[in-house]
């Protein structure tokens, strides 16, 4: 039954911090659907390629950034270099065995820190340009449009203000793991983060929608189901409630609900690592 994990399973996890697929193993007492994922909902691993991820920021954010300030190369050597350190670490290691996706954050730039404010006038319409580009005859949708400035805060204790802040003076080159807390609750992802090494942070939507620009078909798939993406590294006005992106059939949309006693599978928690 869904809910807590209980003794038995998880001693059967073993020691082992991540399970084949990169999700965290979880550990007694966590709420989350299962201890193991049956897969209902999961992601396929997109092809990487790092010249187009890069050449998709420079056309869709640079009407609203001055430059991408990072050529392809460097954002390749960046996030290969990264992959390399963070796979040879037995305590993060394990996040490559899951859907993993590079990106590239320009510097926000100006003084306003405002995360829903840059969402609604920048990143989310770049979001919607790539994909409408690269997925054509099928729309975003921005359900949140005109309802984001002034309203996202960072939630304590998720290691996302590191972001927000080395965001405002340099641009950021990453790693999405869109899948690591697949079936956690929204309020267990905001715990579970703290299991995992300093330099993981619980994923929000700055760095998210960067995700989607550079690789827009994400939760495209068309032999299973695709999780729904929380991004509870933030929180709306209203604490009963949390961001995310889903695939609404094969549309993609930017939206929000409300997180009381979901412990559901298809709900998804990512997590994040700079360079």
């Amino acid at each position: 039954m869904p809910g807590t994990v209980n003794a038995a399973a998880t001693a059967a996890a073993g020691s082992s911090l991540f399970d084949a697929h990169g999700r965290l193993v979880p550990r007694e007492g966590e709420a989350v659907y299962s201890r193991v994922d049956r897969r209902y909902f999961s992601l396929a691993q997109p092809q990487l390629n790092f010249g187009e991820i890069h050449d998709r920021v420079a056309r869709h954010l640079i009407a609203d950034r001055r430059s991408v300030a990072i050529g392809a190369a460097e954002f390749a050597a960046r996030a290969t270099a990264l992959r390399e350190r963070i796979t040879a670490d037995s305590g993060a290691g394990g996040l490559f065995a899951g859907v993993h996706v590079p990106f590239l954050l320009p510097a926000r730039g100006g003084t306003d820190a405002d995360v829903g404010a840059e969402l609604d006038g920048s990143l989310l319409p770049a979001v919607g340009r790539a994909y409408v580009e690269k997925l054509p005859g099928f729309e975003f949708r921005n359900y949140c449009r005109g309802h984001l400035a002034q309203v996202l805060q960072v939630h304590p204790g998720v290691r996302y203000e590191r972001l927000v802040e080395r965001h405002a003076r340099e641009p950021l080159v990453g790693w999405y793991f869109p899948t690591a807390f697949a079936g956690y609750s929204i309020p267990e992802q905001r715990r579970v983060v703290a299991r995992l090494a300093d330099v993981v942070s619980l994923s929000g939507p700055l760095e998210a929608a960067a995700a989607f620009i550079g690789t827009p078909d994400l939760l495209m798939r068309l032999d299973n189901y695709p999780n729904l993406l929380a991004l509870a590294a933030v929180m709306p006005a209203d604490p009963k409630m949390f961001q995310f992106f889903e695939a609404y059939g094969w549309n993609l949309t930017y939206n929000q609900r409300s997180m009381l006693g979901a412990v559901s599978e298809y709900f998804s928690g990512g997590v994040t690592i700079l360079a």
